[in-house]
């Protein structure tokens, strides 16, 4: 994998987050949170497509099916158990 494909895979791994961020809303610190879970997620669902050998939506070396919905997950997931915690610490 080159360095190319790892900096469009980053980019493409912050999509999700910015999206829900916008939709949802939010401060600063969520948005970070978010960032990093989508990264995390989109990495996560290649290395998993990559060891199931996977080929939905491949792009170049990037197994980007797998990988978005693995981000979108982590994102969806992160954001629930961020505002659920969020709720428990207000009581």
């Amino acid at each position: 994998m080159t360095i190319a494909s790892i900096f469009l895979g980053l980019l493409i791994a912050l999509i999700p987050a910015f999206l829900w961020h916008f939709l949802s809303g939010g401060e600063f610190k969520r948005l970070i949170l978010l960032v990093i879970l989508s990264c995390v997620g989109f990495w996560a669902g290649h290395l998993f497509a990559v060891w199931q050998k996977w080929t939905f939506l491949r792009v170049g070396p990037i197994y980007m099916g797998t990988a978005l919905l693995f981000s979108v997950a982590f994102v969806i997931g992160g954001s629930w158990l961020a505002s659920y915690t969020n709720e428990q610490v207000k009581k």
